[in-house]
């Protein structure tokens, strides 16, 4: 077995191996079922569970065991010998473990015919878990939780703050704006724009996740290599 592939299964194990990661996941899909079957004809309410809640909680429970202070990462890269198989272990068990999440929900918006919102969900995977995997280079337990919940909760609710300020004086978001806002909660964002308020280019919208993505997951390498080559 090569140290890669037991690097990641001893990562995802840890991620998803418990009984409390699938009852979390299975809660998170009875509230959606729960909220559409309450609110069938209103997107609205289900697409602020998803952004503000679901999504976010589960991508916590995922990165919480990637949450470590330096001395576990340098133990860790002495460990799996190199730190390659570290940073990329996390990688991949950061895109690994979305996809119970991304299957389920998949399933239910494309049922529902929710397919705008579907495929801001996987935007918000791609997006959230590069940024996600930079806050895992901070090596500081407590300082990690702090910023992820930063990230997750707090700039994501002051985008649509922002949104529904700029709707309420009647302004349509574009340009720069409507891009960031995007990044920032991707399916309420993707739940505005088909409301009209804001104007997004979906060509433009595939090539800044897709380049975002990319410069986040590259840095993580770079940054991670950086700060820990002396170890390996």
């Amino acid at each position: 077995m090569s140290t890669l592939k037991l690097t990641v299964e001893t990562y995802t194990k840890e991620a998803m191996g418990s009984v409390f990661f699938w009852e979390v996941l299975g809660f998170l899909a009875l509230s959606e079922a729960g909220i559409h079957y309450l609110y069938p004809k209103n997107q609205l309410p289900l697409v602020e569970f998803i952004q503000f809640l679901g999504m976010p909680l589960y991508l916590f429970l995922v990165f919480n065991v990637m949450f470590q202070e330096n001395r576990v990462t340098a133990f860790e890269i002495a460990l799996f010998a190199g730190w390659r198989e570290v940073a990329y272990g996390k990688f991949i068990t950061a895109l690994l473990s979305q996809v119970p999440f991304l299957v389920v929900n998949t399933l239910l918006l494309l049922a529902w015919g929710y397919d705008r919102v579907m495929w801001a969900l996987i935007a918000m995977g791609l997006i959230y878990s590069g940024a996600l995997l930079m806050v895992t280079l901070v090596g500081s337990k407590s300082g990690s939780y702090v910023l992820s919940m930063a990230f997750l909760f707090i700039l994501p609710i002051s985008g649509v703050a922002l949104l529904q300020t700029q709707a309420s004086l009647g302004n349509t978001v574009k340009g720069f704006m409507a891009y960031l806002l995007y990044v920032l909660s991707p399916v309420y964002t993707a739940y505005a724009e088909g409301r009209g308020l804001l104007e997004l280019s979906e060509g433009n919208l595939v090539l800044v996740v897709g380049i975002l993505t990319a410069v986040l997951y590259v840095l993580y390498a770079f940054s991670f290599r950086v700060r820990n080559l002396r170890v390996s």
